[in-house]
């Protein structure tokens, strides 16, 4: 076996391991994954994303792998502020099936057609979108009822497994709706506590990345947002 076609099945292998293991989490019926290193104790996780940033295999070649796929889930974490698992296991299926269409067009003695393979790409995402909402397990019936059970269970999983947290941040869910949204935060008390406030909160202000160039002198806003405030600000942080 050449280095080339054994970088590959590792790449592979890393790849399949990865999105195994943090399927096995996914869901309100997900499984804890134990990870072990030498000389070190095991790590237990129920979340995908302490297991996307703890896995850490020995290998070069399969960290490689394993580091590329993290990066993507931390750009989605930033972008979106969850959704790691997700992007983890649809990433590493679209990455094995498009090796395996080059690999049929090697073993049938072809060369590999970039447009080819973007194309079969494109169809393998409309296949997982398909799948995704045929298979998709509603919290909310037709006629607007929840299954607070279920809800309870897939809040819990969002609140890094505490059942408390869970409780309470589906209660507000399903208080509020898919428009609003839940912060949790540390409590200084040490207690549970919530607060529902109406309205949108802007919780670290906000600020436009636009200034007047250099020799600029005006800018021109059209319908400008303004936030008023009751006090003197002279750094982000008051906001």
């Amino acid at each position: 076996m050449s280095e080339i076609i054994q970088s590959h099945a590792l790449f592979a292998e890393a790849i399949t391991e990865m999105r195994d293991l943090v399927a096995s989490t996914m869901g309100p019926f997900g499984s804890p994954v134990m990870l072990t290193r030498q000389n070190q104790p095991a790590l237990i996780f129920r979340d995908g994303a302490q297991v996307i940033r703890s896995y850490m295999p020995a290998d070069a070649i399969k960290g490689n792998a394993i580091g590329r796929l993290r990066d993507a889930a931390e750009a989605t974490l930033k972008a979106a502020g969850d959704g790691t698992s997700t992007t983890t296991v649809l990433l590493a299926t679209l990455y094995l099936a498009a090796m395996d269409l080059i690999a049929e067009y090697e073993k049938a003695g072809q060369s590999v057609v970039r447009r080819l393979v973007a194309d079969r790409i494109v169809e393998i995402l409309g296949q997982m979108e398909k799948y995704l909402v045929e298979n998709a397990i509603q919290v909310m019936d037709t006629d607007g009822n929840i299954d607070m059970g279920l809800l309870q269970k897939v809040a819990t999983i969002s609140a890094n497994n505490d059942p408390a947290i869970g409780e309470i941040v589906a209660n507000l869910v399903a208080q509020i709706g898919s428009d609003g949204s839940v912060q949790v935060e540390y409590s200084k008390s040490g207690e549970l506590e919530t607060e529902k406030i109406p309205g949108y909160v802007f919780p670290g202000g906000l600020y436009h990345p636009y200034f007047l160039q250099q020799g600029q002198r005006q800018e021109e806003w059209i319908d400008p947002y303004i936030v008023l405030v009751n006090d003197s600000l002279v750094a982000m942080n008051d906001l």
